[in-house]
């Protein structure tokens, strides 16, 4: 069966060529926002000043690059609206990474002033020119209907274009699609192929898709066993859902030895990456003692930040009525200064 076959996860490294007999040397018109945005931060300062003087003489890719310098914050000080700049400059040359870049500018307002319709545009124009991530991305606010029109039939073509140049991302988005008969008619078979190739590609979220399917029983049949070995692998290379079903089943002895102590750490880490659900089970372990000792201001605080993270159960009313008002003014003061420092990552 396809699930159970072997997910090959190694880590490629590729070594870095940038200068070679002082010759630039251009990214590839297919490398990944990742390996770009990796490339840019490993350069030494001397590279950066090269790169910024290519890009001063025109040079479309060192335009690029000076984008991502600046974005990042590469030996220079980061600035939103000098990467935009340089974006602009590469993508009015045609370069499609530099539109797709400038594309999540745009989408972000981040130095640019936010236009969900002209940034549906650049990545339309980078997508049409091949550029896998743009791909993807168009599959994503075609679903959304974020700047373009909403339509699933849409997102499946891109999502396929994306896949079939071998972009994780888009790999596991079509995955779902067939997975969940969105845009294209329900395909467990075609949907398992589909997360394997991504998770082949290191990209962690499919892996926890994977075990998602293990879980529910859903295209394969229920184990929890796979389920948990699959999520614990998805867990340590930080992927936060994947952390909070790894807790879940420590918390039902589902797969794995009941550990409440284990369940509370995996629920712990999940929450402090973000995840709604994490953040409401660690509120529960607050206000019901497991795993941890019981701390009614702490499962509020953690309640509030679920909530707030959008959490369709609001888990504050089954602690208020127990909580002072000054201790509901010091969870709630203890939630928003989280939400604000992790606002700020």
């Amino acid at each position: 069966m396809l699930l159970s076959r072997q997910l090959a996860i190694h880590l490629r490294v590729s070594g870095l060529a940038i200068f070679a007999l002082g010759i630039f040397v251009c990214a590839g018109a297919q490398d990944t926002p990742a390996n770009l945005e990796r490339k840019m931060r490993m350069l030494e300062e001397g590279e950066v000043t090269r790169v910024l003087g290519e890009a001063e003489h025109g040079n479309a890719n060192a335009q690029l690059w000076a984008g991502l310098i600046y974005e990042l914050g590469t030996h220079v000080e980061r600035s939103d609206s000098r990467a935009a700049e340089w974006f602009t400059k590469a993508a009015d040359q045609g370069s499609a990474p530099a539109k797709f870049f400038l594309g999540n500018m745009y989408a972000r307002g981040a130095g640019v002033k936010k236009d969900d319709q002209h940034a549906a545009e650049l990545y339309k124009a980078a997508a049409q020119a091949g550029y896998p991530a743009a791909e993807s991305t168009m599959g994503t606010i075609s679903l959304q209907g974020r700047g373009t029109a909403r339509s699933a039939a849409e997102a499946f073509q891109w999502f396929s274009k994306a896949a079939n140049h071998k972009f994780a991302e888009g790999e596991y988005k079509l995955a779902g699609l067939y997975k969940d008969g969105i845009g294209v008619q329900q395909d467990c078979t075609l949907a398992i192929k589909w997360y394997i190739a991504a998770a082949e590609q290191l990209y962690v979220p499919a892996q926890t898709a994977i075990g998602d399917l293990y879980s529910s029983g859903t295209c394969t049949d229920q184990d929890y066993g796979k389920a948990a070995k699959i999520y614990k692998s998805a867990a340590e290379h930080g992927d936060a859902k994947a952390q909070a079903s790894l807790g879940s089943l420590y918390l039902m002895g589902r797969g794995v030895d009941q550990n409440q102590e284990q369940a509370f750490r995996w629920f712990s880490k999940s929450a402090d990456s973000g995840d709604a659900l994490g953040q409401f089970m660690l509120g529960q372990m607050y206000r019901e003692g497991h795993g941890v000792d019981q701390d009614l201001e702490a499962a509020y605080k953690w309640f509030t930040i679920a909530s707030e993270n959008g959490y369709e159960t609001d888990g504050r009313k089954y602690v208020r009525d127990q909580l002072s008002a000054k201790q509901i003014k010091s969870a709630e003061a203890a939630a928003n200064e989280w939400i604000k420092q992790h606002q700020a990552r």
